[in-house]
């Protein structure tokens, strides 16, 4: 979800909405939505973002560290 800063009254109240929206809202639950932390209240220019992501996405962050792991186990079996 995208929202303009120019928009908002207060960061800090649009993040505390988003947290309750993802545990209270009956859409997002039920297809089990969860936050993605490395884009939830993340800020690009005049706009902040928060993802939400359905339980078979794997996180991107989790797939750099299994592919430094991969690759450092890959370089000690040489």
């Amino acid at each position: 979800m995208k929202f303009d800063l120019t928009t908002i009254d207060t960061l800090q109240g649009l993040h505390a909405y988003m947290n309750t929206l993802l545990t209270a809202n009956e859409t997002i639950m039920s297809f089990c939505l969860r936050k993605v932390t490395h884009f939830w209240g993340f800020k690009e220019g005049n706009y902040v973002y928060y993802m939400v992501a359905p339980p078979w996405v794997r996180s991107l962050v989790n797939d750099v560290i299994n592919m430094s792991k991969n690759m450092s186990q890959g370089e000690a079996a040489r």
